[in-house]
């Protein structure tokens, strides 16, 4: 039944520990009306899930909201999503949630799509993980309610925890770049929860836009996280990671669009929870020796849309 359970559960707009299990703390900049409204949904759906009363959870959708529990399998409108949740509390005595959200997107002022990781935690303390995503609507009342809710099995349990170790990187970073440039990354789990996916673009005034995409995972067999890096000029590369004091060290190695092959040492340091500096040193094209470098990449914190029309 814990499948089903886990279908079931709500995302939210920042972590909220159910009981006094220890879940990840994700950092948010000062909070707007809209946060807090969101953040009172959430606090909501734990009291409900922990209180068994599945009245209250199924009041947190609107009208004809609804859970897919698989791609074929789905739950829709208040009266099916009470009567499920009466069956998952039946069949799961003790079993409390703990959520926290990774990425929180305003497609508009008055649509929330929201991805994190929901653990279920049974009676016996066994905790388990699923990635889920989730569609808000600000309603008429000024309540945000569920549009929709979906959830992914983490598969690799291992390398799902090991890659918890890097989370913070989930999120829209931007940076400055000589002149004039900029440089985009944002940051995300692959829905099995064995990857982390980043997709990445650079713009200027004077050339092209380059794009690239980075696949992180975990190598159990020498116990490193690893990356790959592929981007639109053809060049590819890949990394080994190394956690440093405050930073993270990756050897790299790879071609570039010409088919020259290139290395270099980076490192990633949390300068705060908002920040980070990414530095590329020993860098190598074909015999050449490269100038270090290094950008400062701040994360771009998704704000509500708060105009006067819409407050």
């Amino acid at each position: 039944m814990k499948h089903v359970i886990l279908g079931s559960l709500l995302a939210i707009s920042s972590p909220i520990i159910a009981e006094e299990k220890a879940v990840k703390v994700m950092a948010y900049p000062a909070e707007s009306p809209e946060w807090v409204k969101l953040k009172t949904a959430a606090s909501r759906y734990v009291k409900a899930f922990n209180d068994k009363d599945a009245a209250a959870v199924a009041a947190l959708f609107v009208k004809n909201g609804e859970i897919l529990l698989h791609e074929d399998v789905k739950i829709a409108g208040h009266d099916a999503i009470e009567q499920h949740y009466s069956r998952v509390f039946d069949s799961s005595y003790g079993a409390k949630v703990a959520l926290e959200a990774t990425s929180v997107r305003f497609v508009t002022p008055r649509l929330v799509v929201e991805e994190g990781s929901v653990h279920y935690i049974t009676a016996d303390d066994e905790v388990s993980t699923h990635l889920y995503m989730v569609i808000l609507s600000l309603q008429d009342d000024g309540e945000w309610r569920i549009v929709q809710s979906r959830n992914r099995e983490v598969t690799d349990q291992v390398a799902y925890d090991k890659l918890s170790d890097i989370e913070w990187l989930i999120g829209d970073w931007v940076a400055s770049t000589g002149d004039n440039g900029k440089f985009t990354m944002k940051f995300r789990w692959e829905p099995s929860g064995a990857w982390l996916i980043g997709r990445g673009r650079y713009s200027s005034p004077d050339t092209e836009p380059v794009t690239m995409t980075v696949r992180i995972g975990w190598n159990s067999a020498v116990n490193k996280i690893i990356s790959w890096t592929f981007d639109s000029e053809g060049g590819f590369s890949k990394a080994v990671w190394t956690e440093g004091t405050d930073k993270w060290v990756m050897k790299a190695h790879g071609v570039n669009g010409g088919g020259q092959s290139t290395s270099s040492t980076q490192s990633i340091e949390l300068i705060d929870t908002e920040a980070v500096l990414w530095n590329f040193t020993s860098r190598v094209i074909g015999d050449d020796m490269q100038d270090d470098r290094a950008i400062k990449l701040v994360k771009t914190p998704p704000q509500p849309f708060l105009t006067p029309k819409s407050k």
